[in-house]
């Protein structure tokens, strides 16, 4: 949290708001990784549900250049991806 606050320049506000986010997602993403039981294509698509929640919420509380720096950093969980930052910025 402190690498992500430090930086996309985040405010107290927006800090307070993204802390129980991203606790809840690295909950889920840890109960994803501990899941073997489901083929690999069902994992992923669960992997690509959670992550596509986890991003509408971040980019609900980050401003438009907040959400393009956190992609192109990297500080995305799924790492930067030229159709993960196109989509960002986009908006789909």
């Amino acid at each position: 949290m402190h690498l992500m606050q430090e930086s996309l320049n985040l405010s107290g506000d927006q800090a307070e708001e993204l802390e129980p986010i991203l606790a809840a997602q690295q909950k889920l993403l840890a109960a994803f990784r501990r899941e073997t039981s489901l083929p690999r294509s069902q994992r992923m698509a669960r992997l690509k549900e959670v992550l596509e929640t986890n991003d509408a919420q971040l980019k609900s509380v980050l401003a438009p250049e907040q959400v393009e720096k956190w992609l192109k950093r990297g500080l995305h969980p799924a790492g930067p991806s030229a159709t993960d930052q196109q989509s960002a910025v986009t908006g789909g």
